[in-house]
């Protein structure tokens, strides 16, 4: 399964722009529900805070932060399938 990110500051990579939730979940497919309990778990890149000063002020998610989480997922999926062809002799259960 998805693994804590160890240092989500070092993620940033592409662009600096911001994004909110909604973007976030169109951009990755899960409910703003399921990103906020992945940020809980350290699965998920935690959002900043754009007014430091007030506490509960809007939040938003690094673009390029976001851009590699998916990029991970996407790693992670092509290492099982890799390892579901070599179990299987090399043949592949996919249709092409």
């Amino acid at each position: 399964m998805n693994k804590p990110i160890e240092n989500p500051s070092n993620c940033i990579s592409g662009t600096g722009r911001l994004l909110r939730v909604g973007d976030v979940s169109h951009l990755v497919g899960l409910s703003r529900s399921r990103i906020y309990a992945l940020v809980s778990e350290g699965l998920f890149p935690a959002p900043i805070r754009l007014n430091a000063a007030v506490e509960r002020s809007a939040t938003a998610w690094v673009e390029g932060e976001i851009q590699a989480w998916i990029e991970e997922r996407i790693a992670e999926r092509d290492e099982r399938l890799r390892r579901s062809d070599s179990s299987n002799g090399g043949t592949s259960s996919a249709a092409a």
